[in-house]
């Protein structure tokens, strides 16, 4: 009978399992723990590798206050922003520019915050009762999705919003994302069933949408930046 060797196969496999280890330890070794913070952090948005913002607070217990925070030295000390008093949960920053942002949020109101200050102080935007999820801004529109409420567009920097995301029964409109300031999709999830929902796309930064393919529950969807790819993440 032919025995086949098999040392070096094994070894070769070795080798590469040695070498997978070694990535693995520099890439996490780059991770280093820059603040504790008394609260859970749920969103965040950089500008650069020194300037950016991360949300906090607690979802669908509305126990804690939502909050944002921002920094100008990479993280490495951290500013309270001055926001609306709000029980929830910070899920989502969005700056058009330096100036100009939004933040979505999940609470029994106050669905809706703005700055037009660098994201130093935050208002309040007068929108119906709800929970925000995801929130985008292009110089066309700023788009909003949420819970309790089919979600929508804004042609006046936030203070109204057309319900553009009706779909079945008033279902709620979970992830946005823009491939660049002209393209970009909405994922639509179904209220305690398994049907499956329908995604929106747009052409023209978020003026006119049009239904698409019939998805799974899907909680998130993410572009790639600069082509007409997508990434939706069903639940479970």
């Amino acid at each position: 009978m032919l025995r086949l060797d098999r040392r070096p196969t094994l070894l070769r496999l070795a080798i590469v399992l040695s070498l997978l280890a070694c990535l693995h330890s520099e890439a996490t070794a780059t991770w280093n723990l820059i603040k504790q913070m008394n609260t859970q952090i749920g969103c965040g948005f950089f500008f650069d590798e020194m300037n950016g913002f991360v949300g906090s607070g607690l979802r669908r217990t509305f126990i804690s206050t939502a909050q944002i925070f921002h920094t100008t030295d990479g993280g490495t000390t951290w500013s309270t922003a001055t926001v609306p008093f709000t029980r929830g949960a910070v899920t989502s920053i969005f700056m058009l520019n330096k100036r100009t942002g939004y933040a979505s949020v999940f609470s029994m109101s106050q669905t809706l915050w703005k700055t037009i200050d660098g994201g130093l102080t935050w208002t309040s935007e007068p929108l119906p009762v709800g929970s925000g999820i995801c929130v985008y801004a292009t110089p066309s529109a700023v788009v909003l999705t949420s819970w309790t409420y089919p979600g929508g567009v804004s042609f006046d920097g936030g203070a109204t919003f057309n319900r553009t995301f009706i779909d079945r029964q008033l279902t709620m409109s979970n992830g946005v994302d823009f491939t660049d300031d002209l393209h970009g999709a909405v994922t639509i999830g179904p209220h305690g069933n398994n049907q499956g929902a329908n995604s929106y796309s747009t052409f023209d930064g978020g003026v006119t949408w049009t239904k698409g393919y019939n998805l799974p529950e899907a909680w998130g969807i993410y572009a790639l930046k600069g082509t007409q790819t997508y990434f939706a993440a069903a639940e479970g």
